[in-house]
């Protein structure tokens, strides 16, 4: 007799359908594992036998097949023990004859009790995809079915419950398993809540003393998904300021909290089933990070601080200080918002769009052009900033130097640009600046949604032909345009020109202005005005 249990494995962020194949026959009592099992999944049956023990259940002596089709791709992860347990009792014919298509997922100790396992939402997704009539998940993933409604997921706590339910009859197990998922649709709702992430009231903005013009930037960034380089001194704040970034991200929508939560799990990260709460991602990685950690690949299941960050904000605290390959892996997702993974046997595509924010201080010793203290050459300087490649650098909207004192005074020169915070508040915090990123993204989603299908876009991705679209300028707007922008000079680029007012309809979105005035540019110029070295 063959029996067949479904089950899936993951490479990357993508799965694959599995099917786990159980043939028992004469010989020599063993089983056997075919099919490219990594380790984990060859120690199994060590582990299902002491289980079954446990459970007063006794295998004949019998050899035993397992085999794990496709027989050529490889397998791996705990969350096989489940499965190849069904697909041996099946054999040895424990339960009745079915015609049922069976799936299953779950880890398993010595005492038969099912534990979950890492990657576990692509696994789901996968068996969902099946459309098997009956799927065991562990207990502690009750919680996933809010994700995936009008599913047969069924939760248990361990296999005898599994074998109670397989030796009923096929139309018993249906009726059985209708009236758990009924019962299941009714709390699981007001069971697991997902609710709007609370502002940490011990990082909030108002701490930071000045740097009023630094923290209008940081809206900037955050609300138009904005590139952005804070540049100055040690002490001034730089990161400071970064670490309190988080209290003004918003919540994400439930259509993207299952792509977090898909992705936390196959980067193997814990997930608590209460605090689902989850905001846009702050991802601040150490300046030690390979490139591997970075951007996912060294194995089949690895994914990288750069997707990890995707939907949100990916923070380098002093950016020299990172290995040159990390930072030139960091090009690609920059510009397509993907990584493209690729091994011998291996490839795939993970989704990366975040914002970058960095900070550095102009030399080693961090005091170039700021204080007299400072004894580094220009040699030095330079070998100090030859980590970041010019194509990197021009990456960033915004170039943010953050003094010792602020320059409130040389942006109101500016054409008389007159930035929030220095005269009707004297001190930013976190929840207006919430409330003013939260109103400027709703500008954004509802001048999108049409064009994108309801799905928002921000001014900072915007292409060529959107910018031409969407960024309409006033007579003053164009004027100032065909005076300051050309492409005469070699160090100038249309990139360039289309950062510049990419991010003045971002500040134009903060005034509520549909078109983009001269003011608006001129403060967009200042923020792209600055050179490192």
């Amino acid at each position: 007799m063959i029996s067949s249990v479904h089950s899936a494995v993951v490479q990357g962020i993508n799965s694959h359908a599995i099917t786990v194949e159980g043939h028992m026959s004469s010989g020599i009592p063993q089983i056997n594992v075919v099919g490219l099992p990594d380790q984990t999944i060859r120690e199994a049956k060590d582990r299902i036998l002491v289980a079954l023990q446990s459970l007063q259940i006794k295998l004949p002596n019998k050899k035993f097949i397992l085999s794990l089709n496709p027989t050529d791709m490889k397998k791996q992860g705990g969350h096989m023990d489940l499965p190849m347990a069904i697909a041996l009792l099946k054999a040895c014919g424990y339960f009745p004859d079915s015609q049922l298509r069976v799936g299953a997922l779950g880890a398993m100790n010595l005492s038969g009790e099912i534990q979950e396992t890492n990657q576990i939402f692509a696994l789901i997704e996968n068996l969902v995809a099946q459309e098997c009539d009956v799927i065991f998940i562990p207990e502690q993933l009750r919680y996933a079915k809010r994700f995936f409604k009008n599913s047969n997921l069924l939760p248990v706590k361990n296999l005898i419950e599994v074998v109670k339910l397989l030796r009923l009859t096929d139309l018993q197990l249906v009726e059985k398993v209708k009236t758990i998922l009924a019962h299941d649709e009714v709390n699981i709702d007001s069971v697991i809540s997902i609710e709007v992430p609370q502002n940490n009231e011990y990082l909030d903005f108002n701490q930071v003393k000045g740097q009023e013009v630094v923290k209008r930037a940081i809206m900037f960034a955050v609300a138009g998904k904005h590139h952005l380089f804070m540049y100055g001194p040690p002490g001034t704040g730089k990161t400071m300021l970064a670490a309190r970034i988080p209290s003004i991200l918003a919540a994400l929508d439930e259509q993207y909290i299952y792509e977090r939560l898909k992705t936390l799990s196959c980067a193997g990260e814990k997930i608590n089933p209460q605090q689902l709460a989850l905001q846009e991602p702050f991802r601040s990685p150490h300046s030690a990070v390979s490139i591997s950690a970075m951007l996912g690949g060294m194995q089949a299941h690895m994914i990288g601080e750069a997707a990890l960050a995707h939907r949100g904000i990916l923070f380098l605290d002093e950016m020299p200080e990172y290995k040159r390959d990390v930072l030139e892996g960091l090009r690609g997702p920059l510009e397509s918002g993907e990584i493209h993974l690729s091994k011998t046997h291996y490839k795939a595509i993970v989704a990366s769009r975040f914002t970058l924010v960095a900070t550095a201080n102009p030399c080693p010793c961090g005091f170039h052009g700021f204080s007299d203290q400072c004894n580094c050459n220009q040699r030095t300087i330079e070998r100090y900033f030859s980590k970041i490649s010019g194509p990197v650098l021009d990456r960033f909207d915004l170039k943010v130097e953050v003094a010792f004192k602020h320059e409130v005074d040389l942006l109101e020169s500016l054409n008389d640009v007159k930035p929030i915070g220095t005269k009707t508040s004297p001190c930013l915090d976190s929840l207006y600046m919430y409330n003013e990123v939260q109103k400027v993204r709703a500008i954004q989603n509802k001048r999108y949604q049409n064009e994108y299908n309801s799905n928002c876009t921000y001014n900072g991705l915007l292409n060529p032909k959107e910018v031409t679209q969407w960024c309409q300028l006033t007579i003053s707007g164009e004027k100032w345009v065909k005076e300051n922008l050309t492409t005469t000079s070699q160090e100038d680029s249309l990139r360039h020109h289309y950062k510049i007012i990419k991010l003045a309809r971002t500040i134009a979105d903060f005034e509520a202005s549909e078109k983009i005035d001269r003011k608006h540019l001129v403060e967009s110029f200042y923020y792209n005005r600055r050179k490192l070295i």
